[in-house]
């Protein structure tokens, strides 16, 4: 997955199925949704 641990805040990384592969997406953590995220988007953009 790389090195999660560079980043001083907490992080997720979130893991989809586009049809054909498997994308990673790593986004800032945050329980308020403020400034971040609390959980992984349902569906992405590619």
């Amino acid at each position: 997955m790389g090195d999660l641990g560079r980043f001083s805040s907490p992080h997720l990384a979130c893991t989809y199925w586009t049809g054909r592969d498997l994308k990673t997406k790593v986004v800032a953590y945050s329980p308020s949704n403020f400034m971040g995220r609390d959980s992984c988007q349902f569906l992405v953009q590619p």
